[in-house]
């Protein structure tokens, strides 16, 4: 499993300009970590996808999505990850809807997730999948912050279409107008 992590996170933002050696010591302590119990009580509903190779015996990790169960008694997807050359394949899809299904037979109704903000296929499938984002200040920041950088990054490289500045824009003012609100409820301005 620690492998297919490391194929899975190798060119992420996650991991970018790190050697490899740091990227095989972090797959190292998630997946013990998260079997060790660190971040929550790991729960039967974890799930991997395995693929049989012709001629060998033993099966290779493809995909996981393993769930724990929080302090809070909150559950939540605290690994979820897929080799590259099984991404876009629906494997993400199957592994998590085949754990919401166990999570839902026991009693579970509600499944939280977290991932890398600039991590835009996390974040995109997350979203295509149903994840909805928690009302949070700090979220809502960063989320200003990156569109933001975002409208910064393509205007400086020249290839911004106005569709997708005015796109940006209205990310911009949305993320902004939630921050301000957000920020006068915490009483922070």
């Amino acid at each position: 499993m620690v492998a297919a992590f490391v194929e899975a996170f190798r060119d992420t933002i996650d991991f970018c300009d790190c050697e490899e050696t740091r990227i095989v010591d972090s797959a190292g302590d998630n997946v013990i970590g998260f079997f060790a119990g660190e971040r929550g009580r790991p729960l039967p509903a974890s799930r991997l996808a395995l693929v049989a190779h012709p001629g060998v015996e033993q099966e290779s990790v493809v995909g996981a999505a393993l769930v724990a169960e929080m302090k809070d008694q909150s559950v939540r997807l605290d690994l979820l990850f897929v080799t590259p050359e099984w991404q876009r394949m629906g494997v993400a899809t199957a592994l998590v809807s085949a754990t919401i299904d166990h999570l839902y037979k026991g009693g579970h109704r509600t499944l939280k997730s977290r991932y890398n903000l600039g991590n835009e296929e996390s974040r995109a499938w997350h979203r295509a999948f149903g994840f909805v984002d928690d009302s949070d200040l700090l979220l809502a920041e960063s989320y200003f912050r990156l569109a933001e950088h975002e409208l910064w990054r393509r205007e400086r490289i020249g290839d911004l279409t106005p569709v997708e500045r005015q796109k940006l824009t209205l990310e911009i003012d949305r993320w902004r107008v939630q921050a301000d609100e957000l920020a006068a409820v915490a009483g922070r301005w």
